[in-house]
């Protein structure tokens, strides 16, 4: 019989160095662009992908070739210590479980946004404040991102603020908006804000009410999640 040579799909491809990736280099993440590949170099499927993510299992490895092109990544088994320092992504939020934050005051905060405008929980006091906890690695976050804007487009005359809280620095969510568009007013490394409400998991939605108080809380992205965050709006704004 012929024996058959196995080639890595990752050949002739080098790994981007954990440096480079620090540096604020711009790094896209889509399934239906670039190939990802278990271990094993068995192609990841798009529906197998936002399991992985969503699991929190694994680390993206991307490589790329002798243009810095990044053709490939590979999803590599998380170490402990890699797993405890991840932010959580996850899918269609926890049905029957209200969370403890509800009807609590709300944790105050004085930020800035991405154009220099600065909002905190005092000043806001007598709108209703619609957050969003996300960060660009987080595919159902970017997924949701249409329907937040219509969201925000339908309420940009009213007493509604929509606030988005990413976990990325400034550079690289500037990259991020050349191709995309969110149009919550983004407040870039918001670790401060994301510990303070206790956000664990990716995309989480939180909105308070013109007292200050948390009115609604969910986690994760459902077919519910817009229809929801509509009804409350329109229920705090009466």
């Amino acid at each position: 019989f012929r024996r058959v040579l196995f080639r890595s799909p990752l050949k002739g491809l080098k790994k981007i160095s954990r440096e480079e990736m620090e540096s604020g280099r711009e790094i896209f993440i889509n399934p239906n662009e670039t190939p990802f590949y278990r271990e094993d170099f068995t192609l990841v499927k798009e529906m197998d992908f936002m399991r992985m993510m969503m699991s929190g299992d694994y680390v993206l490895e991307p490589y790329q070739d002798s243009l810095k092109v990044i053709k490939a990544f590979l999803m590599r088994t998380a170490t402990a210590e890699e797993k405890s320092k991840m932010p959580k992504m996850t899918g269609p939020p926890i049905e029957g479980k209200r969370s403890v934050l509800l009807d609590q005051q709300a944790f105050p905060f004085s930020v800035q946004d991405m154009n220099g405008n600065n909002y905190s929980l005092e000043s806001l006091k007598g709108k209703i404040i619609v957050m969003n906890f996300w960060f660009i690695e987080c595919k159902p976050c970017i997924m949701e991102m249409p329907e937040l804007n219509e969201l925000t487009e339908k309420y940009k005359n009213s007493e509604v603020v929509f606030l988005g809280f990413a976990t990325n620095d400034k550079p690289k969510i500037e990259n991020f908006l050349k191709t995309k568009t969110f149009k919550y007013q983004i407040i870039p490394a918001s670790k401060q804000v994301v510990e303070s409400y206790q956000v664990e998991a990716f995309p989480t939605h939180i909105i308070i009410d013109k007292q200050s108080i948390i009115r609604y809380h969910t986690i994760g992205l459902g077919p519910n999640t817009m229809q929801e965050i509509e009804e409350n709006i329109q229920k705090l704004s009466r």
